[in-house]
């Protein structure tokens, strides 16, 4: 999961309102759990927290090959503008684009009561709907370039990327336990991002050679 995804979905989620109530917005006491959930919550905790959104699953495609050209094996580039470094000299900045990625999240509404949602209409939208909405009117979100360790730049660098619906359904396996899953597939369009810096001297360019980044 990344970060920029996560804010997000919680800002969609905390959008929804019904019957004039943010029906998934954080109690006021900050000390209580929120109703957007990252995980699913421990079973004692389960149906007081109702409603509740929680990710249920993210799925990943990356794709290494996402390159300009596959003879030459160069990667896709992005410009940003150069700064100069403590000596006064000008470092030329590019954004490296090493994957380009999914990222697939499956969210779960959990209500008792799904009759909003099944006679959604224009004048009293359910939750999937207002979802949906809220994605159309939010196409874009950002997310941040990666910085190697040893770079000169400084400055928080970010990227658009593209938001969409893939699906949605009403699950109803758990009604007899007076529990509805309202489920909703979204999207994320994203790339892993490197900042690459190159230092300009006398008319050449001398490239700074790229710091290896480890995640354990």
């Amino acid at each position: 999961m990344r970060k920029s995804h996560i804010d997000y979905l919680r800002t969609m989620v905390e959008s929804v309102v019904i019957d004039g109530i943010h029906l998934f917005a954080p109690e006021p006491d900050s000390k209580k759990q929120g109703k957007f959930l990252e995980t699913y919550p421990t079973n004692d905790s389960f149906q007081r927290l109702l409603p509740l959104c929680v990710i249920n699953s993210v799925r990943i495609n990356d794709n290494l090959d996402a390159r300009q050209n596959t003879e030459t094996r160069v990667k896709t580039v992005d410009k940003i503008d150069p700064i100069l470094d403590v000596e006064g000299n000008k470092i030329l900045r590019t954004a490296r684009t090493d994957f380009k990625q999914e990222f697939k999240y499956t969210l779960h509404f959990l209500v008792k009561n799904p009759t909003r949602d099944i006679n959604s209409d224009i004048d009293s939208l359910g939750i999937l709907d207002q979802c949906k909405l809220y994605i159309s009117e939010n196409p874009k979100t950002q997310s941040r370039v990666l910085i190697p360790a040893g770079s000169i730049s400084t400055d928080n660098l970010t990227y658009p990327i593209g938001v969409d619906v893939t699906g949605s359904e009403l699950i109803t396996q758990y009604a007899g336990e007076g529990l509805y899953i309202l489920a909703l597939d979204i999207i994320f369009r994203d790339r892993l991002v490197t900042l690459v810096e190159d230092l300009a001297i006398g008319g050449t360019l001398k490239v700074l050679q790229p710091i290896e980044v480890i995640k354990n």
